[in-house]
């Protein structure tokens, strides 16, 4: 199934071809790049999102743990006030 950005960009594609206006055929790939790219994240997040409701993890997905997330892994907020004094704190 197309999408309908794909489709103009390729009708653009083609006017810019049968015109020989080949000087702005550069935008139009590039575009259809960038399209493609989200196609493929897309299908990517579809395949996780069906392992994960079916149960079938693909391995690649599943190879490594992650590791546990610390207070020292998060930035820190200055503007976090403690209820008790008011005061700020960071």
């Amino acid at each position: 199934m197309a999408r309908p950005g794909i489709e103009a960009a390729a009708g653009e594609l083609g006017v810019l071809l049968r015109t020989r206006d080949h000087a702005a055929v550069p935008v139009i790939l590039d575009r259809l790049d960038a399209l493609a790219a989200g196609v493929v994240r897309s299908e990517a997040d579809r395949t996780v999102a069906l392992g994960i409701l079916h149960g079938k993890i693909d391995s690649a997905t599943d190879k490594g743990e992650s590791p546990r997330l610390t207070e020292r892994d998060l930035p820190r907020v200055s503007s976090v006030s403690t209820r008790r004094t008011g005061h700020w704190r960071t």
